[in-house]
Formats: structure tokens, sequence, C-alpha cells
């Protein structure tokens, strides 16, 4: 447990070095103060305790992996971008700092959104939060979607993709969504657990 705490936070640390030479000055403040927010708030107890599941998952992809593939996708003031189950939401709070597309977050955990709207409330970000589940959240004006869907059964990524408009690049983690999806590019991201693949599809 000790090893795995220290790995843990030997990752973090380079992960905000990384971060700190990516990110703009706007983004920095803004998770400055995501940071204070969480100080004292384990993630992964939170989700545990709302969704009743003591073996509950959480997980967050590292935004310095993530920066290039969003860079790659090129996104302007036309695009609208959806970050499914954005827990903490400091992936649609980078995108929302530092790209000039439109952002929406969808969430269901009320102490998560609670701190987001604050953030929202107190930065000029072209941000949306969306309390409402996955499945219920009307994506048809998306141009590009973060889903990352490890903990989710094939049914219910199955009914995630059905939703998707046609046209509509999606950002996957370990599997691609399959069926009418094509997968345009892959890449493998570090996270604390270990490598995996990232798919850009389409």
């Amino acid at each position: 447990m000790l090893v795995t705490r220290l790995k843990l936070a030997y990752f973090n640390m380079l992960e905000e070095r990384r971060l700190k030479k990516l990110s703009s000055p706007m983004f920095r403040k803004i998770d400055a103060d995501w940071k204070r927010h969480y100080h004292r708030i384990n993630p992964y107890k939170v989700c545990r305790t709302f969704w009743n599941n003591p073996h509950g998952i959480y997980g967050e992809t590292p935004l310095s992996a993530l920066d290039p593939i969003l860079k790659e996708c090129a996104l302007g003031p036309s695009d609208v971008f959806y970050d499914l189950g954005a827990g903490r939401a400091r992936l649609a709070i980078y995108v929302a700092a530092t790209y000039p597309c439109k952002v929406r977050a969808v969430e269901k955990i009320e102490l998560f959104n609670h701190h987001t709207m604050q953030l929202i409330a107190t930065y000029p970000l072209h941000l949306e939060l969306h309390d409402a589940d996955i499945l219920e959240i009307d994506v048809s004006d998306a141009t590009l979607i973060y889903f990352y869907g490890i903990t989710f059964s094939d049914n219910f990524i199955r009914k995630v993709a059905e939703k998707i408009p046609y046209g509509c690049r999606v950002i996957t983690v370990s599997e691609p969504l399959g069926g009418r999806f094509s997968v345009l590019k892959k890449y493998w991201v570090r996270y604390p657990w270990g490598k995996t693949e990232v798919f850009l599809q389409k």
C-alpha cells in the first residue's frame, strides 16, 4: 500500500511538471484554485460513497498525455467538446481555458458539481456543467467527445455509442467503441498504473 502511494505521488509530481510547461497562465491560475477546493477531498472515497460501491473505481486521464491528442483535433470556435463523466472537471476546465470551443461537462456526483460550479462562477470559462446521467444528456451538437469508459459495462458503452452523432470524433480509453466508428489514430498514454491505449475515432 505504501509503495503504491509513493508511486502515485511520484507520478503526480512528474505530471505537474509536464503540465506546467504545457498549460497557459489562465489555466494555472484556475488549477491552483481547483487544487485548493480538493485539498482535503479524496475523489475515490467520494465515488464509492455516491455509488454505494466499496469497489468503485475512479480515474483521471493525465492532462499532459491528452494534450497532444487535443492539439491534433484542432478545436475551434465552432466545436463543442463533451466530457462524459467529467468527475472533478479538471479536463473540461483545461479544455475551456486552452481552446476557443464550447465545453460541456456531464457529471452526476453532487460534491464534484458543487465545486465545479463555484469555479465556473469565479472564472470566465465557456464551460457548461450538466448534472445529468450520461445516457440522458443530449449530445447532438457534439463535435468531439471524451469518454473514459473503463468502469462501464459493454451494454452501457453500446448505448453511449448509439447517442453520438455521425461525424463526431470520440476519444476513448483502453478500447475503441467499435461498430460504425473507425479508429483514426491510437496513442499509448501513461497512467499511474501503467501504459494503456487511447483511441481517437469517428
